[in-house]
């Protein structure tokens, strides 16, 4: 089909169309990928893990097949997810990020079904940035304070910030390694020249 000839209205129909039925092939990836997990092929071929299938033997990138692993678990634990996927009301992206949340509070204390989902109705029809800002909205962790100076650098033309984050473990407090941060996501109040608390926008 020459689409250089069809009408601005078909052409617009037809997308919407393909968008459909692409969140249903979405859908149908992540079952697969569930069943492939519950079999542990990807060992069969000589892979030691289904992330490792995914990316070595399926071609994904590596933040492709962590989105799709991490929602084959989300609608392993909630399968009424599936529906949002579907219906486009929840992105893969935005399911990752919930489970990697879920993830992370579950270190401090178990989220119970109905509080995860009503977090995930909170992400629905969310751009990825909303969906960070309200689960950054939500976590029990503190806004972590960030010792150093703040190098900014332009990184994939986006604006980020080199800290390293100061953690209390127990008594005793741990230094990371450097890491980079988006400068848009936090405002740096400055406490002392070689200190910096950084909180989100």
């Amino acid at each position: 089909m020459d689409l250089r000839k069809v009408s601005d209205q078909i052409l617009l129909a037809n997308m919407k169309n393909l968008a459909s039925q692409e969140r249903v092939l979405y859908t149908e990836v992540l079952h697969h990928l569930r069943e492939i997990q519950r079999r542990r092929l990807f060992a069969d071929l000589g892979q030691p893990s289904l992330f490792a299938y995914c990316v070595n033997i399926l071609k994904y990138s590596n933040g492709e097949a962590d989105r799709r692993i991490k929602a084959v678990a989300m609608i392993r634990e909630m399968p009424a997810i599936e529906e949002k996927i579907v219906s486009g009301e929840l992105s893969l992206t935005n399911v990752a990020k919930a489970k990697e949340f879920f993830n992370q509070e579950g270190k401090v204390a178990p989220m119970k079904p109905e509080a995860k989902l009503e977090l995930i109705k909170k992400l629905e029809n969310k751009s990825t940035r909303e969906a960070e800002k309200i689960l950054l909205a939500e976590s029990s962790s503190p806004a972590p304070e960030v010792k150093g100076k703040a190098q900014v650098k332009t990184l994939a033309k986006r604006r980020y910030i080199s800290v390293k984050v100061t953690r209390n473990v127990g008594r005793k407090q741990k230094e990371s390694a450097p890491i980079a941060v988006e400068s848009t996501r936090y405002r740096l109040i400055m406490r002392s020249p070689s200190a910096v608390v950084a909180h989100p926008n």
